[in-house]
Formats: C-alpha cells, structure tokens, sequence
C-alpha cells in the first residue's frame, strides 16, 4: 500500500530538521526520511543510544550548537511522521519515492519533495592511499567523538579544510600524539576568512577552541604541505611529505618522511545530489567545489516541479547556512501548499534571506580557499588505486581515455565506478583526470544514476513483487 504526504524530507541533517520545523509549524502533514536511528545527520551525529559520554564537553561546540534545532525537531515529533533507520533508494512516476524501511520495501507519494541529502568528504588518492590506518578527517572524527575510539597512536594529518584543526583538536584532548599536521593552503590564503570569521563571533570562538589545544601541545602546522605516498606491511607505517607550490603540485627535493600509524585526510566536501540526480534535476558543475551540483531558484526549487534541495546538497556552505536553507525551502513549500499567505510567507523569507546573504559571504570565501588545486592529482602514479571497489588504476583509465571515452558514463566500460559504492568516491577523481587531459566538463558530464540508489538484497524486491 502507498502513502500519501502533503511533504516528504529526504535526510534529518541541519536543512531537513529546519525544512520540517517549518512545515510542522504550518500544520502540514510532513514526513522525514533519514538512514540514522536519531536526528541531527553527519554534522551533528547523535552518540548511541547505549553510550554514556559523562563528559559532553569533548563533543565540540558544533555538538553544543546542533542541540537547539534537535531541541525544536524533537519539540514536533508527534507532528511529524519519522523513518528512521530508512534508506531513500528509488524514485519512480514523479511523484513517488521508494523506501528501503526495516528489511521492507515501501511506497510513498508527496506533493512537495524537499531533498537534504548532505555532503560527502572528497577523497586524491596518491600511492599507497588504500592501506589500513588511512581514512578521512570526518571518518576519524566520528570514531573518536561518537564511537570514543582511538584507531591509532601517532598520526599525521593531511588536507586543506578547516575540519583538520578540529581533528587535531580531539586528537591531542584524547591523549594521542600528531606528529604534524600539514596544510596545503598557503597563510597568505587562509588570511582571507579572517574578516569574515571576527565578524561572526560564534566562528571566532569555535575556531579558538581548536587551536587552543594543538598550540599548547606543540603540533608540528606545516605549510603548504601534503601527504604524497604512504607504505607500510598490513597497515600503514610510514607516510611522506612535501612541499607544495601553488598549484599544489609536490616539489621535488622537500620530501619528509614520519612513521606514523594513522594518516588522516580532509580535503574538503562536496555535494551529494544522487536522489536530484535521480529525480532529474538539472545539475551544473562547479569549479570551486570540483563537483556538480543542483540548479535551483532563490527559494531552493529544482528544475523539477515541486522538488527542492536544501543544504549542504545544493552547495557545501555549512551547518548553520544549510539550516537556513532548511527554512527557506519548508517555507516557501508551505506557503505552495495553502498553509500560510503569500504576505506571511515574504515576511519570513525576507529575514532568512538577509541571513543567507552574510553567511554566504564567508562561505564562498572559505570555498575559494581550500579548493582543490589540480597540482594534487599528478601524485598519482600508473599503479594507484583509482576505483578502490573495482582496483582500477590510473593506468587503466588513461588508457580508456586514450581509446576516446570523453564521457564519465563512457568510460565506465573500463570497470570504474562500477562497484557496489557505485562511484560515490571514484566519480570526482575520474572527472579530474579526465579534465586533466583536455576534455570539456561539457562532454565529460555526470554519471546516470539508476534505482537502487545502493546496493540492495534480492529478497526484498521479490517480497515485494509477492505481495502486490
């Protein structure tokens, strides 16, 4: 049986939790999807229900600050019917979405789709990337905050993102040491978000309170450097270092080599829009962030009637501005559905569009800093692992590339992006070789995205197949 929602929100991140809040507030009958037990996506990430942290202080204040909008979201639970622990996987007839809920397969229609699928960290692979102990900033940071996990003892730190800091941060309060931690950005460049981060005082001090900690411990910050090989037996051992110029291309002769046992990597985000994808919204691909993302209007509508993005989904600008985007979509889509006046409806969006306006501010400027400069993927060397579902090397795709595939669905034929993460990793980094080697963003597109959105077990499909 299909279920009718006047508004169904796919992901329960900053946006989603906005969207619905507003939606509630209207009275309109709103449904949330999300593939967590709780609330509060990736940013804010509620520990287990079984954990018992005595000491919330360590969370951060990112944890601090989500505690509000759960708070509101929480404050309209019996307002708003919850999946929990559901996965997103199709959408079909424009107007029904597929769930994957508890082992089952079910059916629900809207009238107003509201996507809030988040960010994805960005992975540059370089030799010996695909060893143990080598994982993203955001993977360490949520075994080390959530999980209360230690994966290793002596770590470095590579990558151009303000998350880094933060790591280093609960890395050196959890007693573990970081023999550096290495910043391709140049000062000269991260001198730019200064006016922006003194005038909002809640980034001034949220900044403060991870440098305070690796300052007083003494953490190697070694600028503009980047991890350009690791090595090790059945785990990583050692990882080297270099110099990097401004394009960030490794400098021969600045090599530096630590043991280590852990590498972290944070180079920043990029959108994930697969369900937009999926939906057929049109996409345009952004060169600050390397990676496409949906069009949308002012009020976050999509190329598609009656389909929304909001968030970090639609650009990656952070919790607080993915909040506000949140607000702007749930609102305007009350407002289509009958619930508010369109003279109630401006009010609001007048001040959330103001605010939108100052935070985008500093988030285009934090963008344009640590985006990824093309110097980083000539690490890679013939044998590196490009697709790390399917092991294909670069070698194997410059040799499809030499055959004439110039589209990113072309050169698939190689086996990239294959996998059973059907190329969430893989994607971006083929596009760049792919760029690398003269051919147009143009030609080179976007992968068509096919239902399931992710693998799925047979059963459920025959299950469903017999119960029709």
């Amino acid at each position: 049986m299909t279920q009718k929602f006047e508004a169904l929100i796919i992901g329960l991140g900053p946006a989603g939790m906005a969207a619905a809040i507003e939606l509630a507030h209207q009275r309109v009958h709103v449904t949330v999807v999300d593939e967590n037990p709780e609330p509060g996506g990736q940013i804010y990430r509620q520990p287990p229900g079984d954990f018992v942290i005595e000491d919330k202080s360590f969370l951060g204040v990112r944890y601090r600050v989500g505690q509000d909008i759960i708070r509101q979201f929480n404050q309209l639970r019996d307002k708003i019917t919850i999946f929990s622990e559901t996965m997103a996987w199709g959408f079909f007839e424009g107007t029904t979405m597929a769930l994957e809920h508890k082992g089952h397969i079910e059916l629900v229609e809207f009238d107003k789709l509201i996507l809030c699928e988040g960010a994805m960290e960005r992975s540059i692979p370089f030799p010996g990337w695909t060893l143990p102990g080598i994982m993203t900033a955001g993977g360490l940071q949520k075994m080390i905050k959530y999980q209360r996990v230690l994966p290793g003892k002596r770590f470095l730190l590579s990558g151009a993102s303000p998350l880094q800091l933060s790591v280093a941060a609960s890395l050196v309060k959890d007693g573990a040491e970081v023999v550096a931690l290495c910043e391709a950005t140049r000062i000269k460049d991260s001198l730019k978000l200064v006016p922006e981060i003194i005038r909002q005082k809640g980034l001034f001090k949220e900044a403060v309170s991870y440098l305070f900690p690796v300052l007083k411990k003494s953490v190697p910050i070694l600028r503009p450097y980047s991890v350009i090989s690791a090595s090790g037996d059945n785990r990583v051992r050692e990882a080297t270092i270099a110099r990097v110029d401004e394009n960030w291309t490794p400098i021969a002769g600045t090599e530096r080599t630590f043991e280590v046992d852990t590498v972290s990597l944070g180079y920043g985000f990029m959108p994930v829009a697969r369900l937009a994808r999926l939906c057929g919204c049109a996409h345009a691909y952004d060169p600050v962030l390397k990676s496409w993302k949906p069009e949308t209007d002012i009020f976050m509508q999509t190329s598609v009637a009656n389909i929304y993005t909001a968030g970090d989904s639609s650009g990656v600008d952070g919790a607080d501005l993915a909040e506000v985007e949140g607000r702007i979509a749930g609102t305007h889509a009350a407002a289509e559905l009958g619930k508010m006046s369109m003279d109630e409806r401006d009010r609001q969006l007048k001040s959330l569009f103001h605010t939108r306006g100052s935070m985008k501010r500093y988030s285009k400027v934090l963008n344009r800093v640590f985006s990824p400069r093309s110097g980083l993927f000539t690490i890679m060397e013939d044998d590196t692992i490009v697709c790390r579902c399917e092991r294909i090397t670069a070698k194997e795709v410059f040799a499809g590339i030499e055959k004439g595939f110039r589209n990113i669905n072309e050169i698939k034929r190689t086996r990239v992006c294959m996998g059973p993460c059907q190329g969430r990793t893989c994607e971006s980094i083929v596009t760049e070789l792919m760029l690398q080697k003269g051919i147009p963003i143009e030609d080179i597109g976007h992968m068509t995205i096919r239902p399931p959105i992710t693998p799925m077990p047979v059963f459920m499909f025959e299950e469903y197949a017999r119960s029709l």
